[in-house]
């Protein structure tokens, strides 16, 4: 019991153009989204984030032997 899409399609035979284009678009955004969302997620042009109140900090770091 195969694939009817696999198996009614005779080996080497053109691709449809609309499977061609599906099939691209769907694998295109799936691509951008991957790499466009988690720049868009953690920067400030997301709107997920505010601006870091923090301007500068200072840390001290004594040993005693």
């Amino acid at each position: 019991m195969g694939n009817s899409f696999y198996t009614v399609k005779v080996l080497g035979s053109p691709t449809e153009f609309m499977d061609r284009i599906i099939f691209g678009v769907c694998i295109l955004t799936v691509y951008l989204g991957l790499l466009v969302s988690p720049i868009l997620f953690f920067s400030d042009y997301g709107g997920f984030t505010i601006k870091n109140p923090v301007h500068m900090a200072n840390i001290k770091i004594n040993f005693l032997v």
